[in-house]
């Protein structure tokens, strides 16, 4: 407890500590006048803010400012230190909340000018595409660490990143849970065509969510697959991104939520994001090159992987130009995959 000069108890009046009025024990005023020698009167010495007995808080809290002057505080008062000090080591450390700093290229320029000379385009593709298209990167499939932010960039990678979407045509999506609004932020459904396969058993399930996206004039086509009798759930995750020169399919441990992705909530004061996020999640990734011929390939010349990812597809019951379409690919590389699924 803090105690001020106003607040001590000296265990005397005010008109006790006069020096002219002040008496001697068993004797008067006009005594006291008389007497050559004077007691002095007590003192009242200001007293310093103390704490538990022999602590000086105003020292300490003195101390303590001028250890605050000298370290070097980040951008948001509210930003705890830990973090500010882990920004100050790391170089690569991101500033905001999903985007390099501007110095730095975007994904897809730092791949371009690394890979352009090995980037592969089949024939029938049109050669200028070179100059704007994702070299095909995981030919042989892949698995990564989700991106987190405010931890180290090793070998993870974002949603931004698996979904390429400056050339993504169109996306075929399906997850449990959606964030419709953070995924539009991360792929526009004006300038990529998206299908979105979503969990709903029960016509009237389904129908408030048709309802709820006219309302919301949501440009994307949502798809039910059936789910009749006893399943009750649809959580099965997988991306189908389509791009001029190749098709990436992606399966994640992650639903479309920012949280999932290594985001977190933006500080309601500076609207930026600073607290490192909580959750890690992996994606599977492979690049499949567009076939040679520029036709559609028979189910007979597709790989075991191959086959059983149209077998799913169509159990789902995708639109018959989704199907047709991944036979435009070249599976070749990859027999040492397989894909292991439940319906």
């Amino acid at each position: 407890m803090n105690i001020t000069p106003n607040d001590v108890d000296t265990g005397l009046a005010d008109d006790d500590v006069n020096p002219k009025e002040t008496n001697e024990v068993g004797g008067d005023s006009k005594n006291t006048k008389d007497e050559k020698h004077e007691e002095p009167a007590p003192q009242i010495q200001p007293q310093l803010s103390m704490g538990l007995p022999g602590m000086d808080r105003a020292a300490m809290e003195r101390e303590r400012l001028a250890r605050l002057a000298k370290r070097k505080r980040g951008p948001d008062a509210e930003q705890p230190l830990k973090y500010v000090a882990k920004e100050s080591q790391s170089s690569s450390q991101e500033s905001s909340q999903t985007r390099l700093p501007a110095s730095q290229p975007t994904f897809g320029a730092r791949i371009k000018k690394e890979s352009s000379e090995s980037l592969f385009v089949p024939e029938g593709v049109n050669p200028d595409l070179k100059d704007h298209a994702y070299p095909i990167q995981f030919p042989y499939g892949t698995i990564k660490r989700t991106w987190a932010f405010k931890h180290p960039r090793t070998d993870d990678i974002k949603l931004e990143e698996v979904l390429q979407a400056n050339t993504c045509t169109t996306a075929v999506l399906s997850s449990f849970d959606w964030d419709d609004t953070w995924l539009f932020s991360k792929l526009s459904p004006i300038k990529t065509k998206q299908i979105w396969v979503m969990n709903a058993k029960g016509e009237d399930v389904q129908a408030e969510l048709m309802k709820q996206a006219r309302e919301a004039n949501t440009p994307v086509s949502i798809h039910f697959p059936d789910m009749s009798g006893q399943i009750s759930s649809m959580h099965c995750k997988f991306m189908l991104l389509f791009h001029p020169i190749h098709l990436r399919i992606a399966i994640p441990t992650a639903n479309f939520m920012y949280v999932d992705w290594g985001e977190t909530v933006k500080n309601p004061r500076t609207g930026e994001i600073w607290q490192g996020a909580c959750m890690e999640n992996s994606v599977f990734i492979v690049d499949l090159p567009r076939r040679a011929d520029g036709k559609v390939g028979a189910v007979e010349e597709m790989t075991a992987f191959g086959k059983e990812v149209l077998y799913f597809m169509t159990k789902l019951e995708l639109d018959e130009k989704v199907l047709e379409g991944l036979k435009k690919f070249d599976y070749s590389d990859t027999e040492q995959l397989s894909l292991v699924h439940s319906m």
